[in-house]
């Protein structure tokens, strides 16, 4: 669970993207719940290592990059 929180919270791509590595992520679900639980500041992050595969509403979808 701390993970996991890490993951959103972290400003650090790096250290997000070697959590997401060590428990074999391939997807990121951002929504209003994620939003709420873990607050925004860490989410762009997410844009400089991963292909955003779905958006719609307050729906982002990210997929680990091959």
């Amino acid at each position: 669970e701390q993970d996991v929180a890490l993951i959103y919270q972290t400003l650090d791509a790096q250290e997000a993207a070697n959590l997401l590595a060590k428990y074999d992520v391939d997807y990121v679900y951002i929504g209003p719940r994620e939003k709420a639980k873990y607050g925004n500041d860490g989410l762009g992050k997410f844009e400089s290592f991963m292909e955003q595969v779905f958006s719609q509403d307050d729906v982002i979808i990210y997929m680990v990059a091959p």
